[in-house]
Order: C-alpha cells, then sequence, then structure tokens
C-alpha cells in the first residue's frame, strides 16, 4: 500500500510531523511518499527525508494562485499512484479528483489555526473535505469542535495532537542567571505571526540588557527590520534565518525565554520543541496555544497580544530565582514527554490508514 503525504514546502511544523509518522513507520506497514507544493522548497527537508530513503517530489506554486498549478500536481499524483492520500495542505481539489478516478483514499489533516476558518478559501476546503475525505484529523481541539459543530461529523473525524522528536530536542541545560536576558521565537514571519509584539516590548524595555533573535523567514520581514532600524535596535535583534533541526536544537539552547507571539495556531510544534529543550515559553492567549498551555500549573506563562501584558510578563520572567525557573522547566518537560510524542501520534495516525485498507 502506497501513502502519499501532500504539504507545504517552506518552513513550518507541519514537516515535522510528516517526518516523524514515516520515520516511525520505517516502511513497514506501507510506504510513504512525499510531494512538496509551495513557492519555495526549505533544502534541509530534502537531506531529513534522503536518510530515510524517500525521495521528494516538488511543484512550485505561486501563493495566492494554487489553481494554476493543479493539473501539474494531478498529473504528479497520477504518476506516483498511491492508495491514500495524507493531504497536510489545501491541494484539495487534485486530490479530490484522482479519489473520483482511480477510486482510492483521502485523509484530510486539518493544520490550519481556528481563526484561518473565517476565510472563504479555508471555508471552501473544509465543506469539500466533508463530503470527499474518507477521514478528517485535526490537531487542535478548537478545531475539532468546529468541524462537529459547523458540519455534524460524528464519525471519521478525529483529534490527534502533534508529537515530537522529544529525545532530539531534550536539553539538562545548566541555569545561569546572567547579565544579558535572551527572547528567542521561532517559525514563519507572515502575517499570522505576531513578531512585531516582541519588537515593541523591546522598545519598552530598552533598559534591560535584553537581546531578540528570531529563527525563520516570511514575507512580513521587511518591516520588522524597518521597526527595529527606526528604533535604533540593529545590534539588539538578530534574525538567524531558516534553521535546519541541529540548528534549531542550538539556537534553543542560547535562549531564556521562548515566546509564541500568534494570532492563533494549530498546535505549536515549536513550543513543544522549547518545551523539551528546557526553555520557559510565554504564549499569546488564543486558540492553539491555550490548549497546551496551562499558566496555573506553571506549564508556561500568557500574554494577551499587546504590549504592556507581554512587558509586564517578561518582567516577571526575568525575576524569577533559579528554583522557580527549574520548576517550569521540569514540569514542562515531564508534560510534554507524556503527551507529546512522536511515537504516541504515530500510533493514533496508524490505526486511521491501517482501517482505511
Amino acid at each position: 500500500m502506497k501513502v502519499l503525504h501532500i504539504l507545504y514546502s517552506d518552513i513550518g511544523g507541519t514537516f515535522d510531523v510528516v517526518y516523524s509518522i514515516i520515520k516511525k513507520n520505517s516502511n513497514i506497514d506501507w510506504t510513504d511518499q512525499i510531494m512538496l507544493t509551495g513557492p519555495k522548497i526549505f533544502n534541509p527537508y530534502k537531506v531529513r527525508v534522503k536518510k530515510l530513503k524517500i525521495f521528494i517530489r516538488y511543484i512550485r506554486t505561486i501563493r495566492f494562485l494554487p489553481f494554476l498549478f493543479w493539473a501539474k500536481i494531478y498529473f504528479k499524483i497520477k504518476e506516483l499512484k498511491p492508495d491514500i492520500i495524507m493531504l497536510h495542505n489545501n491541494q484539495i481539489f487534485p486530490s479530490i479528483l484522482y479519489k473520483l478516478i482511480y477510486k482510492k483514499k483521502i485523509v484530510y489533516i486539518d493544520h490550519n489555526p481556528y481563526f484561518l476558518h473565517k476565510k472563504i478559501s479555508i471555508q471552501l476546503v473544509d465543506v469539500l473535505s466533508k463530503y470527499f475525505c474518507d477521514f478528517i484529523i485535526t490537531v487542535s481541539q478548537k478545531n475539532y469542535t468546529y468541524y462537529l459543530k459547523k458540519f455534524k461529523i460524528k464519525e471519521n473525524l478525529k483529534f490527534i495532537s502533534n508529537g515530537i522528536d522529544i529525545e532530539f530536542f531534550s536539553s539538562n541545560r545548566v541555569i545561569k542567571l546572567n547579565n544579558h536576558f535572551y527572547i528567542g521565537m521561532a517559525g514563519r514571519i507572515n502575517e499570522t505571526k505576531l513578531q512585531e509584539l516582541i519588537i515593541e516590548s523591546l522598545i519598552k524595555l530598552k533598559n534591560y540588557n535584553i537581546n531578540v533573535t528570531f529563527a525563520g523567514d516570511g514575507p512580513k520581514i521587511r518591516l520588522l527590520k524597518k521597526i527595529i532600524k527606526n528604533h535604533g535596535l540593529i545590534k539588539r535583534v538578530n534574525f538567524e534565518g531558516r534553521l535546519d533541526n541541529f540548528q534549531l536544537k542550538k539556537w534553543f539552547n542560547k535562549i531564556d525565554l521562548y515566546v509564541q507571539a500568534s494570532k492563533g495556531e494549530a498546535m505549536s510544534i515549536s513550543v513543544l520543541q522549547a518545551f523539551a529543550a528546557s526553555v520557559p515559553v510565554l504564549a499569546s492567549k488564543v486558540a492553539g496555544l491555550t490548549e497546551i498551555i496551562n499558566e496555573k500549573k506553571n506549564l508556561g506563562f500568557f500574554f494577551h497580544n499587546n504590549v504592556n501584558s507581554i512587558v509586564k510578563k517578561i518582567i516577571h520572567i526575568m525575576n524569577l530565582n533559579k528554583n522557580n525557573i527549574k520548576k517550569i522547566i521540569n514540569k514542562q518537560k515531564r508534560y510534554v514527554k507524556k503527551y507529546f510524542s512522536e511515537q504516541q501520534m504515530f500510533l493514533e495516525y496508524k490505526k486511521i490508514i491501517i482501517n482505511l485498507k
């Protein structure tokens, strides 16, 4: 049996989810295939899957004009002849066409943040997934509830938490209270993220020895650099660019606080990685993040998406003593090990794939 994963080609947590599934399966229960679509490809993906003896098929698309490439995607799917398509992005039209002609199966995995379901293009995918997909997986509880209430789907719908390679990111770092405090955020620098809030907080905290480092790239980077330049923060903010997993692991080791500033998430892989890497987490109080962070239980900290809120929380975290920080990171680590391992995630996906044979 062949299983084809179709997903976005640039940086993002979805690839880590797919990589973990393929790695754990190791072509034992089925044969895995990967197709990436998007404006550009993140080259480290090729290196990672090569170790698993899998070749990536890449189809370059243009942002906002995906329909121009539907035929090309369809013919590539036809060439690969999968029995099941695991659709991790919104390329649903060519997938449906293949399903109808060749009587194959589609599993739609909704990696979209909840707030994006207000967009007409995403709503169209939601409707089509209800009528043409054999199974729908959501990676957030909020999206699961959305499908239940809006589409009255009771069967063939499941919420599966994202999982990570905890052993790889695990770190027993020594807590040092230095004069300099390093804040980091990883991920796409686009309209769904709020890196500018971190920069604006740095403006208010100019009398503190704080440096900020961003891992990732995206269309909003010019805007951020302009803000940094206008406020004389060039020496205090660094853009690391796209980092592979080995570089990301080292990056986590040099930051004192991980911040996920966002309009909304599906389920943030970066936050889970920070938990495993023994880094305290501060995150926006929005859908997707409220499912994995619990401030009352010392599982990270929340801020509201405004400058005063994030400034207040950063100062609070900076004033914590060594023992308090140690308690927080140890609790985060136990939590991610218990609920968000890639093995747990893989077993849930495996059940669905095997049942669709």
